[in-house]
């Protein structure tokens, strides 16, 4: 048998919660490698439907939870880092993957990444593979060698480790290892995409999308645009297929992971129309946050009734300077409008993402835009930041925490915020969270 497997590997972290995290990126590959006829079997190391996992361990009513978590020795950079929490990993226990991955060794083996800080699962889970198949070759790819090629190099023990979505040099890697040479120069563009396949995901719960890839905005602290440099979307009769087939196969509740979802009111009000004219009976939540900008009385009463229910709303700060500094997306007052439009229609699941530790912020900005928050009846859901490489504030932060570079990924951890930040001391920080569970309280039915 001749197959490539796919692997979504574990996290080790302070602290990692299911917030509608599905390997994406991995299950477009995925589809696209099955349309050109290779057989892949896809695993995932954070499978929170193993039968390994404890009863006592749930899921929300939307499919959120925790994952299965074993404490692990804290990383050398990090055991001087005073932070009162023990470093794990998260996801299916190693004696429990050893048993459930295949015996016949596979062809070839991918693996995925997200986040810079998590490179210590994805090492650790390329070793542990290494063991088990220590013939076959390792390919990494996603977001942390795009971001930190050079530390991925150095400390990864991959066969091959890939930039961004290197479509022809996948396709070279995949044609010497198995014969077989897929087409994937043809899904250059997004609109050619396969569908998302979650169907190879354990029982799932939930499904992921994405409308769009890259984002037309240039926020300084984000990395979206180095990710994918063009705005790209799918049409809208695509996209209403793909959901309708991840309800079919038992997703309840359905995540947008758009970076832009409303940036083009027209196609997306086409999704929406599509959506509830296939009358398809799913929840969808936005955890990547909405451009308040572009929620008009139209779009908020096709959102409610297309099925929406979990809104969440970038605002960052309601400081008009710095509004202005990170790129004007939203100005206050635009704020205010569309919160106003989502509760019309009767959607009152409404939070606002708020940066907290931004080089130059102070705290009180942080509290004076959470009590904005509550003034418009929204729950302020801090955001603490996490500076990345390649990022025009990537410099400045290094700059402001009085780091040396080479940098270690392990410091980009936005939970280190408040112990490199020479504003947001751990004290304050602790009394931001307390003010925002107040907050959240006082909205509480």
């Amino acid at each position: 048998m001749k197959y490539i497997l796919a692997v979504n590997p574990w996290i080790y972290d302070f602290a990692a919660y299911d917030f509608w995290m599905k390997p994406l990126g991995l299950l477009y590959l995925v589809g696209m490698l099955k349309e050109s006829g290779l057989d892949v079997v896809l695993v995932d190391f954070l499978n929170r439907n193993h039968p390994c996992m404890p009863k006592k361990i749930k899921n929300s009513i939307y499919g959120k939870g925790h994952f299965l978590r074993e404490a692990v020795e804290t990383p050398a950079p990090l055991r001087q880092i005073p932070i009162n929490r023990r470093f794990a990993r998260y996801g299916v226990p190693p004696e429990e993957l050893r048993r459930d991955l295949p015996q016949e060794p596979p062809t070839l083996i991918l693996v995925t990444s997200t986040m810079t800080y998590w490179y210590v699962g994805v090492k650790e889970s390329i070793e542990f593979l290494k063991d088990v198949y220590p013939e076959i070759p390792i390919v990494l790819g996603g977001i942390y060698p795009t971001l930190c090629f050079e530390h991925a190099k150095e400390n990864i023990k991959a066969d091959y480790i890939l930039k961004g979505f290197a479509p022809e040099s996948l396709e070279e890697l995949i044609y010497r290892h198995t014969s077989i040479r897929p087409e994937l120069k043809k899904y250059k563009r997004f609109n050619n995409w396969p569908a998302p396949t979650i169907e190879d995901l354990s029982s799932p719960t939930y499904g992921v999308i994405t409308t769009s890839l890259g984002c037309p905005y240039r926020c300084p602290y984000c990395a979206s645009y180095i990710l994918h440099p063009n705005f790209e979307t799918k049409s809208p009769e695509k996209i209403v297929k793909e959901i309708q087939k991840m309800s079919t196969i038992g997703a309840k509740d359905i995540a947008f992971y758009d970076d832009a979802l409303l940036y083009n009111r027209t196609h997306t009000k086409d999704i929406l129309k599509g959506i509830i004219e296939a009358k398809i009976d799913v929840r969808f939540h936005t955890p990547n946050a909405m451009h308040a900008r572009f929620i008009d009385e139209e779009t908020a009463a096709l959102m409610k009734a297309a099925g929406f229910v979990s809104i969440y709303l970038g605002l960052e700060t309601s400081d008009f300077s710095r509004q202005k500094s990170l790129g004007g997306k939203v100005f206050s007052g635009e704020f205010t409008r569309a919160v106003k439009y989502l509760k019309k229609t009767g959607l009152t699941e409404i939070s606002a993402y708020i940066l907290v530790g931004l080089p130059g912020q102070t705290p009180d900005e942080v509290k004076t835009t959470m009590e904005f928050c509550y003034e418009n009846g929204v729950r302020p859901y801090l955001s603490e930041f996490s500076p990345i490489p390649k990022t025009p504030m990537w410099k400045l932060a290094v700059k402001t925490y009085n780091w040396h570079e080479p940098v270690d990924p392990l410091w980009h951890n936005n939970t280190l915020m408040p112990i490199f930040s020479p504003t947001f001391t751990p004290e304050i920080y602790y009394q931001l969270k307390r003010l925002q569970k107040k907050i959240v309280e006082k909205q509480s039915p």
